[in-house]
């Protein structure tokens, strides 16, 4: 198993609220996010009209990376799942299923 340390940071835990109406925004925000990432790498491969990929940027690509990153980070706060060990250990089960899965065909 791989041992890669997780953690929310303290500003998403000290800003989030636990209400069912601001979760379900943040869900939403999630998808959108998650929208944007897919836009921008097809942008980026040229399967989609727009700037073109000479414009869009890996640069671009990152950011919209991790606002989905920080999205779903925030979700978790809301929640109250802020323990690290819990998160480290549920992030490094889903990161040898994702290896396993992915990496398999690699070699």
């Amino acid at each position: 198993m791989i041992d890669n340390k997780l953690h929310i940071p303290q500003i998403l835990i000290d800003t989030s609220h636990m209400d069912h109406g601001f979760i379900e925004y943040r869900a939403l925000k999630l998808n959108e996010e998650a929208g944007e990432v897919a836009e921008v790498v097809l942008t980026y491969l040229g399967r989609k009209r727009g700037k073109g990929n000479l414009d869009t940027k890996i640069d671009h690509i990152v950011e919209e990376c991790v606002d989905t990153i920080i999205m779903a980070m925030d979700i978790l706060s809301c929640l109250g799942e802020t323990n690290e060990d819990k998160l480290t250990k549920v992030f490094n089960k889903k990161l040898d299923k994702w290896k396993r899965k992915h990496l398999c065909k690699v070699t």
